[in-house]
């Protein structure tokens, strides 16, 4: 399943000048109207990153994920989820997004999230500030392609629990896609073979020719 992450733990001064990020935790009562509002808007698993109180003399981390999760998290941590995901290779998930911010401690990451294509990255809009269109794009069904050195392009298009028609329609969207992609001055054939496949399966022939 997707996930929607808060983070309520970034302490760039950029970030909690505005009130945001680890500032929120001055104010238990607004984590949870937060939260209960994103709760209310979205059937995602929410999760919720905090630190252990805005300052050394302020510990209320406690009170803090209390509230959240009594206003509808799933999940509330900071190092926690991401050493779930380094020592258990927990990936529960089709999407990993990340505020730019988080990604010094997501990079170590890589090997885990990496072989799993799920490593956020800049280039393909999974490291965002903009967190809520992101989310909103994964669940529209935004999908990534691009062509390899030798002119493959290789690119998932459903899942097994999807019906034939919702399969045959995706198939064809992503045809269009990448026929809708061919340069203006190119000539000829533009796809030359197209085969499908289910992951480590035998692949089929299909014709796309116009």
């Amino acid at each position: 399943a997707d996930l929607l992450d808060i983070n309520m733990g970034c302490p760039v001064r950029k970030v909690v000048h505005g009130g945001s990020g680890a500032a929120l935790l001055k104010d238990p009562r607004r984590i949870g109207e937060i939260v209960g509002a994103v709760r209310k808007a979205v059937s995602l698993p929410l999760t919720v990153k905090i630190r252990t109180g805005w300052e050394e003399k302020s510990q209320n981390f406690l009170e803090v994920a209390r509230i959240a999760q009594e206003a509808g998290a799933d999940y509330v941590a900071d190092d926690e989820l991401i050493a779930k995901i380094a020592n258990e290779g927990w990936t529960e998930f089709d999407v990993a997004l990340a505020v730019p911010e988080m990604m010094k401690k997501i990079g170590r990451l890589g090997k885990v999230l990496g072989r799993k294509g799920l490593m956020p990255n800049p280039k393909t809009g999974t490291v965002t500030d903009d967190i809520a269109t992101a989310v909103a794009q994964c669940k529209a069904g935004k999908v990534e392609f691009r062509m390899d050195k030798h002119g493959n392009v290789n690119v998932a298009f459903g899942k097994r629990s999807f019906d034939t028609a919702k399969l045959a329609e995706n198939a064809r969207a992503l045809i269009a896609a990448i026929k809708a992609e061919k340069p203006a001055g190119l000539k000829g054939v533009y796809i030359r073979r197209c085969a499908v496949s289910s992951t480590m399966g035998v692949g089929v022939k299909v014709n796309v020719t116009d």
